[in-house]
C-alpha cells in the first residue's frame, strides 16, 4: 500500500490532512493576522509524496500582533510589589496598593526636604520603579 508522510504544521499556520494515500490532500490555513504564501492545498501522489512545496504564513501589513501569553499571565497570575516599604527617617510614605500600577508617595517632616523622586510606581515584573527618596535637613 502506498502512503505520504505525516505533514508538519507551518509556522503560524496550521494543516489538516484527509488522509495519508494517493489523492488524498493537505489543506493549509494561517493563524490570525497572517496571510498564506504559496499554494493552500497539496495532494499525495501514487509515488508516495506530496505535490508542490508547503507554502509559508507571512504577517499581513499592519498587523500587530500582541503578546496573549503575557497578557494572560498578568490577568490570571496575582503580580504584586513587596508590601513593606519603610518610612524614610524624618519623613512618611503613603501606598495606594501593590499590585501593579500603584503608588508609594514619600513626604518629609517639617524642616526636612525630599531627595529623589517623590512617587514610585509598582510594575508589572513586581518592583518598585525607583529607589526609596531621603528627607534631608533643609539648609544642609
Amino acid at each position: 500500500m502506498i502512503y505520504c508522510s505525516d505533514l508538519d504544521d507551518i509556522q503560524y499556520g496550521s494543516v489538516k490532512l484527509s488522509g495519508k494515500r494517493p489523492t488524498h490532500t493537505a489543506v493549509y490555513t494561517c493563524s490570525k493576522g497572517y496571510k498564506l504564501v504559496g499554494v493552500s492545498k497539496r495532494t499525495c501522489l501514487y509515488s508516495g509524496v506530496w505535490d508542490r512545496k508547503a507554502p509559508i504564513c507571512k504577517r499581513k501589513k499592519g498587523y500587530r500582533r500582541t503578546c496573549s501569553a503575557l497578557i494572560f499571565y498578568i490577568i490570571f497570575t496575582a503580580i504584586y510589589c513587596p508590601d513593606h516599604l519603610p518610612n524614610p527617617q524624618y519623613g512618611s510614605v503613603t501606598l495606594s496598593g501593590y499590585s501593579p500600577s500603584h503608588t508609594a508617595v514619600y513626604a518629609c517632616n517639617k524642616g526636612y526636604k525630599l531627595v529623589g523622586a517623590s512617587k514610585r510606581t509598582c510594575l508589572y515584573s513586581g518592583v518598585w520603579d525607583r529607589e526609596a527618596p531621603i528627607c534631608k535637613r533643609k539648609g544642609n
